[in-house]
């Protein structure tokens, strides 16, 4: 059964959607990851990662005027690199041997770390504020055929 990502009614697409996200170790992100959000901040490198929250990998792209790449973290628009034998490439560089997606805002760096895939975010688990929904499925319907 398809999951749906939703924040009330407005929806955030399908889960398991390759999305060219990676997070801090280089783990590939699809829409449904939940991943930990933290900051480094520029100036000092003793507060490496300060825990910011919980979100959700979603997408954008079901709405009209939105372009194909509107993957994103919930709460953080990303900038995605892309490396080869440690050398900055193209972000979307096939041949990259390690790849990762942060923002830079106010003098910290948002650092992502995936903590639970897609596969097993239950029906109804909610998580920064967005919903995962098995289609077809009521809201208070917990009953699921295996």
């Amino acid at each position: 059964m398809k999951k749906i990502l939703k924040s009330g009614n407005y929806s955030f697409g399908s889960c398991g959607l390759p999305t060219g996200l990676f997070d801090t170790a280089g783990e590939e992100l699809f829409t449904g990851d939940v991943v930990a959000i933290g900051s480094k901040h520029e100036w000092d490198a003793k507060c490496y990662f300060n825990f910011a929250g919980i979100c959700v990998v979603v997408s954008d792209t079901e709405h009209e005027g939105q372009s194909d790449d509107s993957c994103f973290v919930m709460g953080l628009k990303s900038e995605h690199h892309s490396f080869i034998d440690g050398e900055p490439t193209e972000s979307d560089n096939p041949d990259a041997d390690y790849k990762f997606s942060f923002v830079v805002q106010n003098h910290e760096e948002w650092v992502l770390q995936k903590v639970k895939g897609w596969e097993d975010v239950a029906h109804t688990e909610k998580n920064g504020g967005i919903t995962c929904y098995l289609e077809g499925l009521k809201q208070n319907d917990f009953t699921t055929t295996i």
